[in-house]
């Protein structure tokens, strides 16, 4: 299993984050209730990241892989 396959999920919603980022779904600019500020969504893609680096150097079992495994 590649790694893009192992870790789709954590990559998905690191893609999400940067998604919102570039379109400009942040609160400082939209003014929307329940989209993010702009730190909290510079945490959230800090977390992701440093979640799937660790488990990429742990060789843990990524999201999709744990589901799958559960529907076995």
């Amino acid at each position: 299993m590649s790694i893009r396959d192992k870790y789709s999920l954590e990559i998905g919603e690191f893609s999400n984050s940067l998604a919102d980022l570039r379109n400009g779904r942040i609160y400082e600019i939209e003014k929307v209730p329940g989209y993010p500020a702009a730190s909290s969504l510079a945490n959230r893609l800090e977390e992701q990241f440093n979640m799937i680096i660790t488990k990429i150097e742990k060789n843990e079992a990524g999201d999709n892989e744990k589901i799958f495994d559960e529907e076995k």
